[in-house]
């Protein structure tokens, strides 16, 4: 009875450990996911804005209309309307429709964040009467920058988001455990303590810490 106890309270309390470090990791991947959302908007939209490949504009699809009347209100469509798509490292997309050759009509811009799928999406729409900030924004957080202001999306794609969240808690999980291994094969080559990094030699235990060969660390 008491090994039946013993071994009951150990499968608790590496389940527990394992339950933590899941929490822990969908935390982090989390947060990773909304700064990298973040820090994109601002590197394309601010720092990069002008400096790379603008792509040629296609004739626009019944999702490009479904976006530009969502984003409007119902505002008319502009009789020249094209788009463009763009897609760039780190997750950022947008994609453009409007009367992009006069600028007559109005613009729409429908950005989303997210690795490697869309987590975070929203829309602003700029017309004649806009300057500085759009005539109409949906899903996004303005923030101030020098070139005028950078929209981040944050209207939740929940399939995207939750898959990437599982994802990227998995990658970071894979990271970790790559690590462990490097570093014990490390140790275990120098003959330091598996637990502490100290430099036990040939001893059955590490006189730092008490961990024996074994794993156990000692009752004394």
């Amino acid at each position: 009875d008491s090994t039946f106890e013993v071994s009951k309270v150990a499968m608790l309390s590496r389940c527990a450990t394992l339950l933590s470090k899941a929490v822990l990791y969908t935390l982090a991947a989390a947060v990773l996911l909304v700064t990298s959302g973040v820090g994109t908007a601002i590197l394309y939209q601010d720092g990069l804005r002008g400096r790379l490949h603008r792509p040629a504009t296609v004739p626009v699809s019944a999702a490009d209309v479904e976006y530009w009347q969502k984003s409007t209100a119902g505002a008319p469509l502009p009789p020249n309307a094209e788009a463009y798509h763009v897609a760039r490292l780190g997750g950022y997309r947008q994609t453009t429709v409007g009367d992009l050759g006069s600028g007559n009509g109005g613009t729409v811009y429908r950005v989303s964040t997210g690795w490697p799928f869309p987590a975070f999406h929203g829309s602003t729409y700029w017309n004649e009467d806009s300057y500085r900030e759009p005539a109409r924004a949906q899903g996004v957080w303005r923030i101030p920058s020098p070139r005028g202001s950078v929209s981040v999306p944050i209207n939740p794609l929940w399939l995207g988001l939750l898959a990437d969240v599982a994802l990227l808690a998995a990658l970071l999980g894979c990271i970790k455990w790559a690590v462990v291994q490097l570093r014990s094969r490390r140790r275990r080559a120098r003959a330091m303590c598996m637990d502490c990094g100290y430099q036990s030699g040939n001893a059955g235990r590490c006189p730092e810490c008490g961990r024996s060969r074994t794993g156990r660390a000692s009752s004394a």
